[in-house]
């Protein structure tokens, strides 16, 4: 999977803030959809962090987990460039 476009963070369908929006609304689905699409970056970095699959993957299902937790901190200005997979904290 190729890294974020751009500030709406498009990939073909629909944008990573429209999917936010959704998720904070209450859509299950709109969140499986941003897991599907960052998925596969996200355990690759851990994977090369933690050098260990299993605790890769680990680590992988708690930053989803922390990230819907956290959804409502979400920068929908796209003013800190990270998206997603960046994080902030505060």
């Amino acid at each position: 999977m190729s890294a974020p476009v751009a500030e709406g963070m498009s990939h073909g369908g629909e944008d990573d803030v429209a999917l936010v929006v959704r998720t904070l609304a209450g859509d299950r689905a709109a969140f499986g959809t941003l897991v599907q699409r960052y998925e596969e970056p996200v355990r690759r970095v851990a994977r090369a962090v933690l050098h260990d699959v299993s605790d890769a993957d680990d680590a992988a299902q708690d930053t989803f987990l922390t990230a819907l937790m956290k959804l409502d901190r979400y920068d929908r200005g796209g003013r800190s460039g990270r998206g997603c997979c960046g994080s902030r904290r505060t």
